[in-house]
């Protein structure tokens, strides 16, 4: 019988994060309500990962419960800029000016 090897959880979001972390590379999580369809009063927390592509185009990714943990186990690193009724926003190495200075096709 051949072991295979068990596939560690992380995941390319969770590995991306760390390596933007690591390198510097300025991101911003945002933190929202969602509410469910037919029932308005029942939400629940969405948090989505923005960030510049390879061809420095923004984009966007919600994140899965790994990728969210992950992200709060690292408040320290990532400082919180917006809290108010509708959400947060998270913030890493000033993400706002890097996108203003580097986002392609945003005029």
């Amino acid at each position: 019988m051949e072991v295979t090897e068990k596939k560690p959880r992380y995941t390319d979001e969770r590995v991306r994060i760390k390596r933007f972390i690591e390198s510097g590379t300025p991101f911003a999580v945002t933190q929202y309500y969602e509410c469910f369809k037919g029932n308005k009063t029942e939400t629940h927390k969405r948090y989505e990962l923005i960030y510049l592509n390879p061809n420095q185009r923004l984009a966007f990714k919600i994140l899965n419960q790994v990728e969210t943990n992950f992200v709060k186990l690292n408040k320290d690193k990532i400082k919180l800029i917006i809290e108010n009724k509708d959400g947060r926003v998270f913030d890493f190495n000033n993400f706002k000016q890097y996108q203003k200075d580097n986002a392609k096709g945003e005029e």
